[in-house]
């Protein structure tokens, strides 16, 4: 019986003795602009982060980092995406951990416009002044 007593003693104490396991989870990037309702671009990253804080903010400079990285081919990747006439799109990358329902913005955001012409990343033009007579 004593056995039996320490058997469920064991059990009862022994998971306020554990130390709490952080759940993990996927990073995921994505590219948005205010224009478009859904994301242009969704990646999800082969390297988890745990679900709280500390891995939100690796997850959100992961993205950067990739953004970062991709930055001369961002626009003719998001025309290819696209593949609509845009003019004057401004985009910016947010980032999702585990499974939250929301993305957040990591603070990057492209320094110029994107527009393009059937999927191809072209300049955009100028608006041309208004002249009064």
């Amino acid at each position: 019986m004593d056995r039996f007593l320490l058997f469920v003693l064991l059990f009862t104490v022994l998971p306020f003795t554990i130390q709490e396991v952080v759940e993990e989870g996927a990073c995921k990037c994505a590219v948005f602009s205010r224009q478009i309702p859904k994301s242009i671009i969704e990646r999800a990253l082969l390297y988890n982060v745990t679900c709280d804080g500390e891995g939100e903010e690796k997850c959100q400079q992961l993205c950067v980092a990739l953004a970062e990285s991709a930055r001369d081919k961002a626009p003719q990747m998001i025309c290819e995406k696209l593949n609509t006439h845009v003019e004057n799109l401004h985009v910016a990358v947010y980032a999702k951990v585990c499974n939250a329902t929301s993305w957040k913005f990591t603070g990057l955001k492209a320094a110029d416009p994107i527009c393009c012409h059937e999927g191809k990343n072209i300049a955009c033009e100028e608006p041309l002044p208004i002249i009064d007579s």
